[in-house]
């Protein structure tokens, strides 16, 4: 299994069967397993981590970095 961040990209097949680009915002451990929430444009949802197709870019381990 991939090891996920939050503040990676990636890009999610939703339920309806659409393709979006969206950023973990957290990661939640349940009794189902690992899921993953996601934000795209205004919208969030909990997905499970099969539902990710493809890991864009990580998150960058110091968000300012490229400032300095």
């Amino acid at each position: 299994m991939k090891d996920y961040k939050v503040g990676d990209h990636v890009t999610v097949k939703l339920s309806g069967g659409g393709l979006v680009d969206a950023e973990i915002k957290a990661i939640v451990e349940t009794t189902e397993g690992k899921r993953l929430q996601v934000s795209f444009g205004e919208e969030t949802a909990r997905i499970h981590v099969w539902q990710v197709v493809e890991k864009l870019r990580k998150a960058a381990a110091f968000p300012f970095a490229d400032a300095l």
